[in-house]
């Protein structure tokens, strides 16, 4: 199967983003606030970094963690 010229062409772009931070802290909001630093934290935006586990359990305990709600109750 060919590669496709325009998702090859998007990732081998020169990286526009950045991990620094925007502000320097702390800061002085307009109110008069002190912000001491920054509580954001920056998700991994990249597949390559997620990790995914699998767990298997017996049907029986599956039906009863996710199984329809019995009538009535």
């Amino acid at each position: 199967m060919p590669a496709n010229p325009i998702i090859n062409d998007r990732r081998n772009k020169v990286e526009r983003r950045s991990i620094g931070t925007a502000a320097q802290f702390p800061i002085i909001t307009t109110q008069g606030i002190c912000i001491r630093k920054d509580r954001r934290i920056t998700p991994e935006r990249r597949v390559s970094n997620i990790v995914v586990k699998e767990w298997s359990i017996k049907n029986s305990i599956f039906e009863v963690l996710f199984g329809e709600k019995e009538k009535g109750k």
